[in-house]
């Protein structure tokens, strides 16, 4: 599995990294839209969500990302529309009250937490095509050292109930991997941090990427399934990839309009 793990990022980084900085905004949006459409869906299947309502939740999660990329953020009364909605359908679609609660929660938070999320990767692209590079390229350093020390080194449990096989270890690879290639970044995309705001930013990456795969592995177990699939070889489904991106997206573009620009 680790050299799968290693052939697969070593073909895929390069050409994300073409993609993100020499295409146009609209395809960078593109691409997220497909991630974000292929998470949600492995989303939805984790808890046999009907098709009719996975197709809903897809559509919204797509007009929402549009929407967001147009305008920079939500309309204020997009949940209002989407919650009525939502609650309407399942009203008239299915006549037992019974599951009415999970169905409608499910819709609603596979588009909170996959399109949503990611569509703070826009709004940081904005910044730059060299944000997104130092998210991605953070986020996946802290992903793999995690992995591999906590594979090596790990033997206290991080929060067995939530996720049996993460370790205290893998979380200290996590920040320290983050740490490390965020002061690497930094240099290497010319970004302006200062040595220590490079070191506190790429820290917190580190920390916000362990929790996001907490998150996920909280969902997993909550509907019985390993892994949300297997697209990735080595990696399992997409969002298994981008469980740590989610919420790193978002905690990077509020310390970047906060801190940085």
């Amino acid at each position: 599995m680790n050299r799968t793990r290693i052939l697969t990022a070593l073909v895929l980084l390069p050409v994300l990294i073409l993609y993100v900085m020499y295409l146009p905004p609209l395809f960078f949006l593109l691409l997220l839209m497909a991630v974000a459409l292929i998470g949600q869906t492995e989303f939805y299947a984790l808890y046999g969500i009907k098709k009719g309502y996975r197709t809903l939740g897809l559509i919204f999660g797509a007009s929402l990302m549009l929407l967001i990329f147009r305008d920079g953020a939500a309309p204020d009364d997009y949940f209002a529309v989407l919650f009525i909605t939502v609650a309407v359908i399942r009203l008239f679609s299915d006549r037992s009250p019974g599951g009415s609660t999970r169905d409608v929660s499910i819709m609603t938070i596979g588009i909170i937490y996959v399109p949503l999320l990611l569509s703070y990767m826009t709004k940081l692209r904005e910044f730059g095509p060299q944000w997104v590079l130092y998210l991605l390229g953070s986020v996946w350093c802290s992903d793999s050292c995690a992995y591999f020390i906590g594979r090596s080194f790990g033997k206290v449990k991080l929060y067995e109930t939530m996720s049996p096989n993460k370790t205290m270890a893998g979380a200290f690879g996590s920040i320290a991997g983050g740490l490390i290639m965020s002061l690497f970044l930094n240099i290497v995309l010319n970004l302006g941090l200062s040595t220590l705001s490079s070191a506190l930013i790429g820290s917190m990456i580190g920390f916000v990427t362990i929790i996001g795969d907490l998150i996920e592995s909280m969902f997993k177990r909550d509907s019985g399934m390993k892994d949300s699939g297997d697209l990735i070889p080595g990696h399992g489904g997409i969002l298994d990839k981008v469980d740590g991106m989610v919420l790193a997206s978002p905690v990077l573009y509020w310390t970047v309009i906060r801190i940085v620009i």
